[in-house]
């Protein structure tokens, strides 16, 4: 993390590190109150977080080499990686959520997959997904339906197990996940 000097733009401070060749990655992260959700996938990992959840501003169909990365780094510290798997209908990988280290999570309705839920091998949970009661801007509430939506289910019940468990590891909390999830069918 670091301090913008006086007189300098934080545009102007990302684009001369990206100029730096001995930087890898250069983006801006805005540190506003204690309960945003940064856009720095290390954030976790600098900053002793046990799960991230994944919103949608991490989904993108191709995956990158920074972004597997970042995860790799933060799965290296323990961190629990929940992702949403996307709402195209589609068997297609969707990052964070394809890459192993992370669990892909699906939406369901009351008993089945969302007929918009992305499935696939790479979905590993499924959660409720549609109309979900949310927060919503100018200070409302809204239903809202998406795997972004069913994502909280699953990262609230890790948080409420580490929070039993303290020294439950990150692999033996997903295998508990997925062990005492209820089998919908076939995997994908």
């Amino acid at each position: 993390m670091l301090t913008v000097p006086k007189g300098r733009t934080i545009e102007q401070m990302v684009a001369a590190y990206k100029r730096n060749p001995n930087v890898a990655f250069a983006e801006p992260d805005y540190t506003v109150s204690a309960c945003l959700t940064p856009n720095d996938p290390y954030y976790a990992g600098q900053w002793g977080l046990p799960i991230v959840h994944a919103p949608a501003g991490w989904d993108i169909a191709t995956g990158s080499t920074t972004l597997k990365s970042a995860l790799d780094y933060a799965s290296s510290r323990g961190v629990v990686l929940v992702a949403a798997m996307g709402n195209s209908a589609t068997s297609a990988p969707f990052y964070p959520a394809a890459y192993p280290n992370a669990i892909g999570v699906g939406s369901t309705s009351k008993a089945a997959l969302s007929s918009f839920s992305n499935y696939g091998t790479h979905a590993e949970l499924v959660a409720p997904g549609e109309s979900i009661h949310s927060t919503f801007p100018g200070n409302r509430y809204e239903r809202l339906s998406g795997t972004s939506m069913a994502t909280p289910f699953v990262s609230g019940l890790a948080a409420l197990m580490l929070g039993v468990d303290p020294s439950l590891k990150s692999d033996a909390l997903r295998t508990i996940l997925r062990q005492t999830a209820s089998d919908m069918g076939d995997v994908g």
